[in-house]
């Protein structure tokens, strides 16, 4: 999946769908890193078999810290949030460059920013190859919720 970068700043702007669910914190560790990654992978590949920007997230706890897990399909590793800033990394608004999947992790407990935001894959290696790329994105929350226990343990 390809899109122009003015395309993605106006989809962008006018909203994306989102696909959200909250879990308690015994329903994530019942249900798992995989199964989440999943949850997360399904939101967003439904959307981008119809060309569509989207958002899918989970919110839940770990260590009593708030945690938003959300994978969004991105041109540039910047939370949807911040699109009036897209545009300072391009020469050209007529670009046309991939739309990639980023896991944008929100908590206090992550890093001193409360956000940290990584690269899943592209988009289209997400629609040839989902199970592969919930592979990834199973370690990659495992790893996240480490972090965040570690560092919300620390603090207190």
């Amino acid at each position: 999946m390809e899109i122009k970068v003015a395309t993605f700043i106006d989809q962008v702007t006018a909203g994306m769908p989102q696909e959200t669910v909250t879990a308690s914190a015994e329903e994530y560790a019942r249900l798992g890193s995989a199964k989440v990654a999943a949850v997360l992978v399904d939101g967003l590949t439904k959307h981008a078999a119809k060309g569509e920007l989207a958002q899918s997230s989970v919110t839940t706890q770990f260590a009593d810290e708030q945690v938003t897990l959300r994978l969004e399909t991105g041109i540039i590793n910047l939370p949807a949030e911040n699109i009036t800033k897209v545009a300072n990394f391009f020469n050209d608004s007529d670009e046309t460059v991939p739309v990639n999947a980023y896991l944008v992790v929100k908590s206090p407990a992550i890093n001193r920013s409360g956000l940290r935001i990584d690269k899943v894959a592209s988009v289209a290696a997400i629609q040839s190859a989902p199970d592969d790329v919930i592979a990834k994105l199973t370690i990659m929350l495992a790893e996240k919720q480490a972090v965040i226990e570690k560092n919300a343990t620390a603090e207190k």
